[in-house]
């Protein structure tokens, strides 16, 4: 059991599902900041227009990809069928993807978890994108997880390989 806020709770569920996470400028800090806390080293920063290709570049090495912050061309993800989990604070809906909006840190961490879960199925294969609004990222809450061998169990490899 451990109590994060939002940024924290997004480098917790990425270093669990062994994901690396692509951020913003806007993102960065916090970013950062919650994963030397949690020791992880698995985050790049690129700005909003190149981070669907870093995603895209690393699905396609067999890796799962997080993106933290705005979203620009959400549509090629789809057309390409990369399973990437987006994490927004935008309010606006997105199309050509699986919008889920958490109310709580452990919602978020369950999102991203089963997000990975519904867009790696063969059948599925579309970006999830979280919003999460302005309480979420600033309120520290209890976050209860799996150990990481029981995610590793439960999500298996990234299959994008397979289907590319």
């Amino acid at each position: 059991m451990d109590i994060f806020n939002a940024y924290g709770t997004i480098v917790h569920a990425a270093k669990l599902a062994d994901a690396t996470i692509i951020s913003d400028t806007g993102n960065l800090e916090q970013i950062e900041n919650s994963a030397k806390k949690q020791g992880f080293k698995n985050y790049l920063y690129h700005d909003s227009k190149s981070a669907i290709d870093a995603a895209i570049g690393l699905e396609l090495k067999g890796k799962r990809a997080l993106i933290a912050g705005t979203i620009d061309n959400i549509r090629k993800l789809s057309l390409m069928q990369m399973p990437v989990i987006i994490i927004t604070s935008k309010e606006t809906i997105v199309n050509h993807a699986i919008n889920l909006i958490p109310s709580s840190a452990q919602e978020l961490f369950d999102d991203i978890i089963l997000g990975y879960k519904l867009a790696e199925n063969a059948k599925v294969l579309i970006p999830i994108v979280i919003h999460i609004d302005f309480l979420l990222k600033n309120t520290r809450e209890i976050v209860q997880s799996p150990s990481k061998k029981m995610i590793e169990n439960f999500l298996g490899n990234c299959p994008i390989n397979e289907k590319h």
